[in-house]
């Protein structure tokens, strides 16, 4: 689902709104997300999962073409944990 379904979407099942009134809520919602994460480094949003930051330690590598040795340096990545709720929803079990 894009942004656009999303708001579509959102306008679907809530006539009284207007687009522009659930665009901005969006991107208040993405924003605060964005820094909590940033901030944090987690959000827990129940029945939903846990979206948290991990780091990857900086490493050594090799090159495939040429077998050269190369310097990763750390990243940090988006690690998602998935709620018992959503797991049971998605693979369609009893609740």
């Amino acid at each position: 689902m894009t942004r656009s379904e999303l708001v579509k979407s959102i306008l679907k099942g809530n006539g009284h709104l207007k687009t522009d009134e659930v665009e901005s809520a969006l991107d208040c919602f993405f924003e605060t997300f964005e820094s909590a994460l940033s901030q944090d480094g987690r959000v827990e949003l129940r029945d939903f999962g846990v979206l948290s930051i991990r780091r990857r330690a900086s490493r050594q590598a090799r090159n495939p073409r040429n077998g050269q040795i190369v310097s990763i340096p750390e990243k940090r990545y988006l690690h998602f944990k998935m709620s018992k709720y959503l797991r049971q929803v998605l693979n369609c079990t009893s609740l």
